[in-house]
């Protein structure tokens, strides 16, 4: 009985510990303009691909924003294209995204 509560509580406290891991790319984003403002452009890109993040239209944003803007043209239409019309974001995504498809000759 008791290794039973043992393992049903050390699955629970890594339920909790993994779902507590994850969190919204808004709570980052001025550290991801910060990471762009200063040419680091690569780890924001690094940051936001391997972080934990809850998908939101903020986090394709700010992914298409930190490959584009570190020239990572496919990857940030590819990320500009996620971010829905009634979202904030839409607008500029839609600008950039034109202009990543641009400079890649997609004129379609």
């Amino acid at each position: 009985m008791r290794q039973a509560f043992t393992i049903i509580l050390t699955l629970l406290l890594a339920a909790a510990a993994a779902s507590a891991q994850r969190s919204y790319a808004s709570k980052d984003a001025a550290f991801v303009d910060y990471l762009i403002g200063n040419n680091m452009e690569d780890d924001a890109v690094t940051l936001l691909t391997r972080s934990r993040y809850y998908a939101s239209d903020t986090l394709n944003y700010l992914r298409g924003w930190a490959n584009y803007s570190a020239k990572h043209l496919e990857e940030a239409s590819a990320a500009f294209d996620k971010v829905p019309q009634d979202s904030p974001f839409h607008d500029k995504s839609l600008f950039f995204n034109v202009i990543s498809n641009a400079h890649l000759g997609n004129y379609a």
